[in-house]
């Protein structure tokens, strides 16, 4: 015989595991197996409602003789808490269309109102000067200095010569921006 098989008999006897198991010890284990759960996973800090929830269905359809597995009892989990939430999104639109309903009051609308009347609007605009058909455009040239930095040489990696803070790059980045956007 092999040492690995005389260390197993060697361990079934030690701990008595080649006896048969009593009726009553069996159900003490299957029922408190859902409670050392909890025990644990309290102890680790992972007892979330979600957990709880999970365990909750998991203990339920085996009560009931359907056989899931945790991930599926999460998966069934997640789904009952998506109806919950578009069930309350919809009771909560329903009763607030109903209570509008009730109360009879008149629905939002928006009004344009016009300060002045439209002969003063007229006059305004038979009084500003006509625009040239044809404007002529005027160009304005820009310089736009352009740095150019030298190709590192291979095998070896570049590094700035410039002794420039963080800070002041930031502020001169901010400073040249095109868009009217600021920036953070």
């Amino acid at each position: 015989m092999s040492d690995d098989i005389k260390q197993l008999r060697t361990l079934i006897d030690t701990y008595r595991l080649s006896r048969p198991v009593s009726a009553e010890l069996q159900q003490y284990v299957i029922d408190s197996r859902m409670p050392d759960l909890r025990r644990i996973l309290k102890k680790s800090g992972t007892y979330t409602l979600i957990a709880w929830l999970s365990i909750m269905i998991f203990s339920l359809l085996r009560k009931y003789g359907l056989h899931v597995t945790m991930i599926q009892s999460k998966i069934i989990a997640g789904l009952a808490a998506a109806a919950v939430a578009s069930g309350s999104a919809a009771a909560v639109y329903g009763g607030a269309r109903y209570v509008i309903k009730v109360t009879g009051r008149p629905a939002s609308q928006v009004e344009e109102t016009v300060t002045e009347p439209e002969t003063d609007i007229q006059n305004k605009i038979e009084k500003t000067p006509a625009q040239p058909d044809v404007q002529e455009r005027t160009e304005e040239k820009q310089t736009i200095p352009v740095h150019k930095e030298k190709a590192a040489p291979s095998g070896k990696k570049h590094h700035s010569t410039d002794k420039v803070g963080p800070d002041k790059k930031k502020k001169d980045a901010e400073e040249d921006t095109v868009s009217d956007i600021p920036t953070l």
